[in-house]
């Protein structure tokens, strides 16, 4: 097998159908990343470029589309071109880019007048890994942990419950936030605005095991 030439990055493309929240981040729900390998043959040709297209999907970055194209005066494609394509680390990368960070109230939701800040603000950012293909970025029972806390039905905890989480775990309020997030998108923690029917009925089945976003 011929050596493996790396991928190089030419460009980044978004033409988004909307802006999804990720973590603590809005970012395009589409983008695409065009590559090259770097150089030329030593018969001058080029080699073949590629196009990476990634999603957004139920809170998970997932590549959607890859394909390898060839010009007419470019070297055709081979088995070794493949092997340095590290799809997980263009994904992260283009979303980085494309990111733009929220403010969110104490109970995770997005704070009003932000998401029009962010479509305008839209460009480098960082602290996206650990969501790329592997699922959402924090394990389940630490999710269901602070999910339990926060609906607790206790009436001190329902007046502060993200505050309660905080108190409980040590952590700071941004965190918090970003746990009972995705809370909400497991469907562990009931939409906001939320009753306290909702809010004891969700404690209730994740205490006994039935709720039916869990573990997803």
């Amino acid at each position: 097998m011929a050596k493996a030439i790396r991928w190089e990055v030419i460009g980044r493309a978004s033409e988004p159908t909307e802006l999804v929240r990720l973590g603590d981040r809005l970012v395009p729900n589409d983008v695409t990343v065009t590559l090259r390998q770097g150089g030329e043959t030593a018969a001058g040709r080029r080699r073949p470029a590629a196009v990476a297209r990634f999603a957004v999907r139920d809170g998970v970055i997932e590549c959607v589309e890859f394909h390898v194209v060839v010009a007419p005066d470019d070297r055709g494609i081979r088995n070794e071109d493949l092997v340095l394509v590290d799809l997980e680390r263009l994904a992260r990368e283009a979303f980085d880019y494309w990111a733009a960070p929220i403010e969110s109230d104490e109970d995770g939701d997005v704070r009003g007048g932000t998401l029009g800040a962010a479509v305008e603000s839209l460009g480098p950012s960082r602290d996206l890994a650990g969501r790329v293909s592997r699922g959402r970025g924090y394990p389940v029972e630490l999710i269901r942990r602070a999910a339990r806390l926060y609906l607790d039905p206790r009436p001190e905890v329902r007046s502060r419950p993200a505050a309660h989480v905080v108190d409980e775990t040590g952590e700071d309020r941004r965190t918090v936030n970003r746990w009972i997030a995705e809370a909400r998108e497991r469907g562990l923690v009931p939409p906001h605005p939320a009753t306290d029917e909702d809010m004891t009925a969700a404690y209730l089945r994740l205490v006994e095991g039935e709720s039916n976003g869990e573990a997803r």
